[in-house]
């Protein structure tokens, strides 16, 4: 059995929807991941959510 591809999309759409309030296991259920892919998923997007809300205030700043 080969192993699932998932794009940035729906990596994103995942994450979100338990961000927003969804259950982790019922939601990890629904898509045949682990809790543990999951938070992998979580993690990497909060990090890089944290670069790209950085990037965003040093360029408003630049254009004030």
């Amino acid at each position: 059995m080969s192993r699932r591809k998932w794009t940035g999309e729906e990596k994103f759409q995942i994450v979100m929807a338990v961000l927003k309030g969804q259950g982790v296991a019922k939601l990890c259920n629904e898509y045949g991941i682990t809790q543990g892919q999951y938070c992998r998923w979580r993690d990497v997007l909060l990090e890089d959510g944290k670069s790209c809300l950085s990037v965003a205030v040093s360029t408003k700043k630049k254009n004030a």
